[in-house]
């Protein structure tokens, strides 16, 4: 779906999770879109979502072991698709 492979290569490029905002921003996507998105890469265990602490409603966003292991998958289809919107 739209943007899932982005949030996810955002994600995978970065050393250390994510909060929502920030994730939105290198998207360039709505807050829906992004919510609906982590949801359900959060459903199929490719990305883990965690509270910052007990206080505060502020969760961050990492790449799973799992979507890790997609890496090399998710840099091939970028560059396809990056190579095909240049024709």
């Amino acid at each position: 779906k739209s943007k899932s492979l982005h949030i996810l290569m955002v994600l995978e490029q970065k050393s250390r999770p994510l909060r929502f905002s920030e994730i939105k921003d290198r998207v360039d996507a709505s807050s829906t879109t992004v919510s609906r998105r982590l949801g359900e890469l959060i459903e199929f265990n490719l990305v883990v979502r965690t509270k910052t602490d007990e206080e505060s409603k502020t969760h961050e966003y990492e790449i799973s072991e799992y979507g890790k292991q997609l890496s090399p998958i998710m840099h091939l289809f970028y560059d396809w698709v990056k190579q095909g919107n240049q024709d």
